[in-house]
């Protein structure tokens, strides 16, 4: 059972950095014509602001995907690691690391807050799932 499930966190990790990879690229190459569809006025500052800013926030998608990945502790009866991924991604680090973020660095901060909480949760995510399985391994 711990080799099922190790070997399907490897399955979703590639899943998720391949497409990561996929979408990010997308975002990097059609950025001016993604912020040109929300951009009606077509002013230049806006969109200069609004294609650096894409390609801030959306760092976080890796991170994003390994977070919905990491959520497969629901799945294998384990909700508290579930419960706490998700209440880290979208309320205890998502408000203080916006705060956090555009007091140090304006609006580059705020572009930054999702990819960082992101990264901070996944790697609260990674440490949940080596003590899961660490501590499944010395119950069985």
């Amino acid at each position: 059972a711990q080799a099922d499930i190790r070997q399907l966190m490897r399955y979703l990790i590639v899943t998720v950095l391949t497409l990561s990879v996929a979408i990010y690229a997308l975002f990097i190459f059609c950025d001016t014509p993604v912020v040109a569809a929300f951009n009606s006025a077509q002013d230049a500052a806006l969109q200069s602001i609004a294609e650096d800013g894409l390609r801030l926030y959306f760092h976080a998608i890796p991170f994003a995907g390994c977070n919905i990945a990491l959520s497969f502790f629901t799945s294998i009866g384990r909700a508290l690691p579930a419960h706490c991924i998700s209440l880290l991604r979208g309320l205890v680090l998502i408000v203080p690391m916006a705060f956090a973020l555009s007091a140090l660095f304006a609006l580059i901060g705020v572009w930054l807050t999702f990819p960082v909480t992101e990264l901070l949760v996944t790697i609260c995510g990674v440490v949940l799932y080596w003590r899961s399985m660490r501590t499944s391994k010395t119950v069985r």
